[in-house]
């Protein structure tokens, strides 16, 4: 579901720049794969440190740049709003986002972070000079954590569902 050989795709566009790695953590299908295409490409600037207890996620996202979150192009993603972008955007972190509809939305809505087509590690690799150059990855992420707070903090969310069924309690008796 991941796609994660766009990592391979935009880190090989990347490898002449020494301050760019590419960190993957975790562990699913595509992992031993992956690792053994960035090993047979010579990519030296992607590392896969393997799954992780979920109390050390805080601190690859605290350390990271930039969070990448990415599914691949397919119509059954665009309603799909993954938790990696939760918890990147709640971090701090920018967001490089790779998911059309309604994750993208958020993204734009938040400035948060950039987005690029799926599946593509050209557009990608681009997306991360951009960051890098223009240095606007603490504007995005203080952005991130606001929205965050502001739209899927626990409130909000209980909230919401509480008003939900007074609406639709409302509409039956009604």
């Amino acid at each position: 579901a991941h796609g994660l050989s766009v990592i391979l795709d935009a880190a090989s566009r990347l490898q002449e720049y020494s301050n760019i790695q590419f960190v993957v953590v975790g562990y699913g299908a595509e992992a031993d794969k992956l690792q053994s295409q960035a090993e047979q490409r010579g990519l030296t600037n992607v590392q896969f440190v393997g799954k992780r207890p979920k109390e050390q996620i805080p601190d690859f996202l605290a350390l990271s740049d930039i969070s990448l979150v990415h599914l691949r192009n397919a119509q059954i993603f665009q309603s799909a709003i993954p938790m990696k972008l939760i918890e990147a955007m709640a971090s701090g972190t920018p967001v490089l986002l790779g998911i059309h509809g309604e994750a993208m939305r958020i993204v734009q809505e938040s400035e948060t972070g950039l987005t690029f087509t799926p599946e593509d590690g050209e557009e990608m690799a681009e997306k991360i000079l951009y960051l890098k150059e223009e240095s606007n990855e603490n504007k995005m992420g203080k952005k991130g954590r606001s929205y965050v707070r502001k739209n899927f903090s626990w409130d909000v969310i209980a909230d919401e569902y509480i008003r939900n069924i007074q609406n639709s309690v409302s509409h039956k008796s009604g």
